[in-house]
């Protein structure tokens, strides 16, 4: 004869069953209270909602970090300076350590236009014996230019083509990079094409924009942004901002502005 479980024993099996529940319900509680685990746990970042994935994240980091450190060594030589349509220097700016680099010049190039900063120019040394064992002899064509050099020259463009016109082609006094000392446009030895658009199809050309930022120098307006920088392209106008900086914007795609503007 089966017996009939009694009341006491069914209360029994009952507690067994739900203490084991009210424990795991217990554990998802606290858990929901806590949020998700922290990110230094194994496989925590895939169970953050919006969190980026951990490696995208490392290479950001990395590029910023790359990047401030190309900005800090081109401000230890105070390269860093942005000069353009907006942001200028002052009529009597001039810089201290004006030398002359021993390099080629073509022979118009007046005594004022051989001067560049000194550590502008001593990468220009660098720069042109390099070129010179790959079979491209270099000349300067124009380095420095004082504010009153500068505003005659814009003078000279607007009376040929009118403000406007003048205004994509050449600076307005105080707002020349070459009065920054940093500066310099560059032709071939035989001084074929000389800061005229032809330059851009010529050996010298190819050279410079492919080995410049070796040397510490950029192409400070390159073609396509043209809407960045308000210039035409200018294949021969080098700007000096050190190695580190020089390869940043080679490797970023941007523009001296784009990096420097703050």
């Amino acid at each position: 004869m089966r017996r009939t479980p009694s009341v006491i024993s069914l209360l029994v099996a009952l507690a067994l069953v739900a203490v084991p529940v009210a424990h795991a319900l217990s554990g998802r509680a606290e858990r929901a209270v806590a949020g998700p685990p922290a990110p230094s746990e194994p496989g925590a970042a895939l169970l953050i909602a919006g969190s980026p994935p951990q490696p995208f994240a490392v290479a950001r980091a990395l590029r910023e970090r790359k990047r401030a450190v190309a900005l800090a060594a081109a401000a230890g030589e105070g390269a860093d300076v942005l000069v353009d349509k907006r942001r200028g220097l002052g009529p009597r700016y001039r810089p201290r350590d004006l030398v002359v680099p021993r390099v080629a010049f073509l022979a118009g190039t007046s005594p004022e236009g051989r001067r560049l900063r000194r550590p502008a120019a001593r990468a220009l040394e660098r720069l042109f014996a390099a070129a010179r064992r790959d079979g491209v002899p270099l000349a300067g064509v124009s380095g420095y230019r004082s504010f009153a050099s500068q505003k005659a020259l814009f003078a000279g463009y607007a009376r040929e083509r009118g403000v406007e016109n003048a205004a994509h082609v050449s600076a307005r006094a105080g707002h020349s990079e070459h009065q920054t000392g940093l500066a310099i446009d560059i032709s071939g030895a035989d001084g074929r094409c000389a800061a005229s658009r032809c330059f851009a199809g010529t050996r010298p050309a190819r050279w410079l924009a492919r080995h410049a930022a070796e040397h510490g120098f950029v192409v400070r307006y390159p073609r396509g942004r043209e809407r960045v920088t308000g210039y035409d392209h200018e294949p021969w106008h080098l700007r000096y901002v050190g190695v580190a900086l020089a390869r940043e914007v080679v490797d970023s795609g941007r523009t001296l502005d784009e990096l420097l503007a703050r």
